[in-house]
């Protein structure tokens, strides 16, 4: 699936790991080497009257202008306007996706080597992304390319959880589940490690939380985890009614962050891009246009885990609906 398309462009993405710095010079050097496909994203958005200033600034790095180190601003735009979100509303053609993610997965992850005294939110923001919003099997396949500059985080769970997602070897495994700082690895990293009594604990867990803040982040560790009985358990309950209130409204139903969470598993899917969109760009969405995804994500999912929702259909919300008129 993604792997084939992945795999036709890791040639073009090797990178050489030279010291243990990296200036903002060089992300910008690799951003001009592959800024024909970069602009694709641009391209779909604006014409040439109508560039904003954020499009500006990597305009500008399109045409070799360098930012001085001091220019926060540039990093911080870089993962505004190329992070998955927000890629995903400028780009048309789906086969142009994988290699778009493939260049944005490894420049970010140049990040990780950026001197952490000078921008160490920069990094923490690169870390996110990798973490929250990247297709999975394309950091797999990526493995050789951004290991390297993961390898130089601190041990942390952000570390633990990106090398988790990367191919290692068992003694790389275990080098993780043994060292000092064991106790903070993720259950959701055991659960990819193949832990089966973490696996049941996590799950566990979700099905007994109530309170949608606590049920959400249970919800993306099931999703990292990755495994068959994790995504089929979100699916199960699917349609618990949970959400988030705030001043009269539900801000976002539990089943919206496992939409979110199940596209990176299949990021290519048009259910997860183009059926999603009809709905993920419209603003205060109405059941009109929710009803029928839901209908859509549900037959999907009986097709692909052979499991149904087990309680019935609440409102057709996602996000973002109003009770008070």
């Amino acid at each position: 699936m993604v792997l084939k398309n992945a795999c036709l462009y890791i040639m073009l993405l090797c990178i050489t790991v030279s010291s243990a710095t990296i200036k903002v010079e060089d992300i910008v050097k690799e951003i001009l080497k592959n800024k024909d496909s970069y602009k694709t994203i641009l391209d779909s958005r604006h014409s040439k009257k109508a560039v904003i200033r954020n499009d500006q600034i990597i305009l500008d790095v399109f045409e070799g202008k360098v930012p001085n180190d001091k220019y926060y601003g540039f990093l911080g735009t870089y993962l505004q306007e190329f992070g998955s979100y927000s890629v995903e509303r400028k780009r048309k053609i789906i086969n142009n996706m994988p290699i778009i993610d493939s260049l944005y997965i490894v420049t970010i992850s140049k990040f990780l080597y950026l001197d952490k005294t000078t921008y160490d939110n920069v990094i923490n923001s690169a870390v996110d992304h990798l973490i929250d919003d990247t297709p999975f099997d394309l950091i797999y396949a990526l493995t050789d390319s951004i290991k390297p500059y993961v390898k130089s985080l601190p041990d942390n769970s952000d570390k633990f959880y990106l090398l988790s997602f990367l191919k290692l070897t068992s003694n790389e495994r275990e080098e993780i589940l043994n060292n000092k700082y064991a106790l903070s690895v993720p259950l959701a990293v055991k659960v990819r490690f193949g832990d089966q009594e973490a696996e049941k604990q996590l799950i566990e867990q979700y099905n007994n939380e109530k309170k949608y803040k606590y049920k959400e982040r249970l919800a993306s560790e099931l999703i990292k985890s990755g495994t068959e009985n994790c995504l089929k358990n979100l699916i199960v309950h699917f349609n618990e009614p949970i959400f988030e209130v705030r001043q009269g409204c539900i801000s976002e139903s539990i089943r919206y962050p496992i939409i979110k969470g199940l596209k990176r598993h299949y990021p290519y899917d048009s259910l997860f891009t183009r059926e999603l969109l009809k709905v993920d760009s419209v603003y205060l969405p109405k059941p009109e246009i929710v009803t029928p995804y839901l209908e859509k994500f549900k037959t999907w999912a009986y097709d692909t885990y052979k499991v149904k929702p087990i309680d019935p259909d609440p409102k057709p919300i996602l996000f973002w609906y109003c009770t008070i008129q």
